[in-house]
């Protein structure tokens, strides 16, 4: 065996101790390396988990949205075509109705219907514009689809209004029924008036006036009571006396009357302007048969 020497003792212990120090650097090297891999696939699970739970959140919410859309938008049409109708309706009925009572109240609906409906129209085109400018998605990222989340669940809650709007059209349909009643009640009243007996009453006064025999005489202001009176010879005897027959007057006295027969039968020689009887629109007054013992005060009420 060679005897290398001190020198090249120490040169072989050098080269020892630097092979060990590099396979040390490895270990450590790999080890790093190892982590770095491992915290990464960590960090890119937990990310892609958020996406597609972000995703899936969105989705869900933004198919709810497109629904709920649709069904508004088929109420408001709904509503919308019925408030048309019913507008018709009010310009339709005018003078054709006994009284304004059942139009005013159709208007007031139908205005009220109006503000809900316009309420609930911008929320369907808040929630269409919304679902247009979310409905391509091909690039978003967690951010992206959270915002549009909150953006979709925004317009969904604004398509609530449509609760004032079914609450309002609830009124509609017997607003329209009044006004088609207050059209038929007039209807009838003016073919019964069309039908109805014509009376001209042609002056107010006392004898001379009626035995003038030129129609009827307001008698008011000799009874104290509204009442009017024509001799039987006259026309007196035409006069109708049943209850629910239809009297127009014209002249002196104006308005649509229906009778409601016979309240009194009076004695000329007995009874006296305190015997009339009271409580009614007005009386009509004409002696049976011209006799003064049978002067029959024909009861009427004012329908027009």
């Amino acid at each position: 065996m060679v005897d290398l020497g001190p020198v090249a003792q120490d040169a072989t212990a050098s080269s020892t101790r630097r092979s060990r120090r590099r396979g040390l650097a490895i270990v450590v090297g790999v080890a790093v390396l190892v982590v770095a891999v491992l915290t990464g696939a960590t960090w890119y699970g937990v990310s892609s988990s958020e996406l597609a739970a972000a995703r899936s959140s969105f989705t869900e919410s933004w198919a709810v949205l497109a629904e709920r859309a649709a069904e508004v938008s088929a109420i408001v049409e709904r509503v919308g075509e019925d408030v048309a109708t019913a507008e018709d309706l009010h310009a339709s009925s005018a003078d054709r109705t006994l009284d304004e009572a059942a139009r005013e109240t159709l208007a007031h609906t139908v205005a009220k219907i109006g503000v809900e409906l316009a309420d609930a129209r911008t929320a369907v085109t808040e929630a269409t514009t919304t679902l247009a400018a979310t409905e391509s998605t091909e690039r978003w990222g967690t951010a992206e689809y959270r915002a549009g989340r909150r953006a979709v669940d925004t317009a969904s809650v604004g398509l609530d209004r449509v609760a004032g709007l079914s609450t309002a059209t609830a009124l509609l349909p017997s607003a329209v029924a009044a006004v088609d009643a207050a059209i038929t009640a007039r209807a009838a009243r003016d073919a019964l008036i069309a039908s109805a007996y014509r009376e001209h009453v042609w002056a107010a006064g006392w004898d001379p006036e009626l035995d003038a025999c030129q129609g009827s005489v307001d008698i008011s202001a000799h009874y104290g009571v509204p009442a009017i009176a024509e001799h039987w010879s006259c026309t007196g005897k035409e006069f109708p006396r049943d209850a629910g027959a239809i009297v127009v007057f014209d002249g002196v006295v104006t308005g649509v009357f229906r009778v409601d027969g016979i309240a009194a039968m009076l004695d000329s020689s007995v009874n006296s302007v305190a015997d009339l009887p009271s409580g009614h629109d007005l009386l009509y007054q004409t002696c049976i048969d011209g006799q003064p013992s049978t002067m029959a005060e024909v009861a009427l009420t004012r329908i027009g």
